[in-house]
């Protein structure tokens, strides 16, 4: 029998992937934590959620800011955690020629060291539920393409993240799920298709909810399956 769920932290919950994974979990009756940076969002996430019965709580945090994601995560977010998901996402593209290291660090920051961070301060609280952690990752983070490796190789990086959590954890009854999508109809896939410079229609991609549900089937899955990797595709 797996271990009941309670309560989960979602970043990247008032938009897009992370928005529909953290309602699809409120569903199940879990209370869930919703991290993000636009407080009006966070506050209507609030109110979708308690329309329907459900438990969410919006938490303002600046993933991109060290300090203010220590000091926040460590006071406002639960002790006790089953279920952390990284849902927060940016996305830069540009040849390797001309990429920004400004571009580079935003992207690494976010994919890479704000969850690395988020998980070390929510860790102990997971090992003690033997809880699940899930990385949203991309199909940037198994391939790279032109133009492509700000983003890219902060979710390399993300996967590597992943894979290593999983091994270190396994002996704390702590699951890591990988997923991978493809293009998802969400605002970051709208900025993706205006630095194409193509059009976006949201029809062409993955609805947030194709990725969602996957999600957490998987989180309900038995608990005999240790390893977890989800690929996506429209």
């Amino acid at each position: 029998m797996n271990p009941p769920m309670e309560r989960a932290v979602v970043t990247g919950g008032s938009s897009g992937i992370g928005r529909e994974i953290a309602l699809g979990l409120a569903a199940l009756g879990l209370e869930v934590f919703v991290i993000g940076r636009d407080e009006e969002r966070l506050a209507r996430m609030e109110q979708v959620a308690g329309s329907q019965g459900a438990r969410v709580r919006g938490i303002a945090i600046d993933l991109m800011d060290d300090v203010e994601c220590e000091r926040r995560a460590s006071s406002r977010l639960p002790e006790e955690l089953d279920v952390l998901v990284h849902a927060a996402g940016v996305v830069d593209l540009a040849p390797v020629a001309s990429a920004s290291m400004e571009a580079v660090d935003r992207n690494l920051q976010l994919h890479y060291r704000a969850p690395l961070r988020l998980t070390q301060i929510l860790l102990p609280g997971l090992r003690r539920r033997q809880g699940q952690v899930v990385f949203v990752n991309s199909g940037a983070g198994q391939r790279t393409s032109a133009t492509w490796v700000p983003y890219a190789a902060a979710k390399h990086a993300m996967k590597s993240l992943t894979e290593g959590l999983r091994e270190e954890e396994r002996a704390h009854g702590v699951r890591v799920i990988g997923v991978y999508p493809g293009r998802v109809a969400t605002p970051m896939q709208e900025r993706v298709r205006a630095l194409e410079e193509k059009p976006y229609d949201p029809a062409e991609f993955l609805d947030p909810r194709d990725v969602a549900e996957p999600v957490i089937q998987a989180l309900r899955s038995s608990r005999r399956v240790g390893t977890l990797d989800v690929a996506i595709r429209p």
